[in-house]
C-alpha cells in the first residue's frame, strides 16, 4: 500500500529543491558554464536530480518494504516535484508548451521509479 501522505511531502520537498536548483542553473551558468555544459551534454541538469531524490526519499523512508510500493510511490513522489517545476517554468519562461511539458511529466515518472528502486536498495541495507 502506498502511503500517499509521504509521497506529497517527498514530493513537495523535494519538488522545492528542484525548482531551487533549476534557479541557482539559470544565474550560475555564467559563473561555472564549463560544468553545467558538461553536464548538458550527457543529458544531465540539476533539477533531474532533485527529482531522482523525491523517488529515493520515499523508496528508503516510507516505512513500508516491498518492490512495488517504492517503485510506485517514488514515482509518484517524482511526478509530483515535476509538476512543480512545470508550473514554475511555466510562470517563469513565458509561454507553456504542452508537449514539453508532458515529456517533463513522462520522464519524471521514470526517474522516480529508478530513484525508488535506489531507495528500496538503500532501506534493505544491500
Amino acid at each position: 500500500m502506498i502511503n500517499i501522505n509521504k509521497v506529497l511531502r517527498y514530493g513537495f520537498i523535494w519538488g522545492i529543491v528542484a525548482v531551487v536548483l533549476a534557479l541557482l542553473n539559470i544565474f550560475l551558468r555564467p559563473i561555472v558554464g564549463p560544468v553545467f555544459s558538461a553536464l548538458d551534454s550527457v543529458g544531465l541538469s540539476l533539477p533531474w536530480f532533485g527529482v531522482m531524490m523525491a523517488g529515493v526519499h520515499y523508496g528508503a523512508r516510507s516505512g513500508i518494504k516491498g518492490w512495488l510500493t517504492s517503485l510506485l510511490g517514488g514515482a509518484l513522489s517524482g511526478l509530483i516535484a515535476a509538476v512543480l517545476l512545470v508550473i514554475i517554468s511555466a510562470v517563469l519562461a513565458g509561454p507553456f508548451n504542452m508537449n514539453a511539458s508532458l515529456i517533463t511529466l513522462a520522464t519524471a515518472f521514470v526517474l522516480g521509479l529508478f530513484g525508488g528502486f535506489g531507495g528500496e536498495v538503500i532501506d534493505r541495507g544491500w
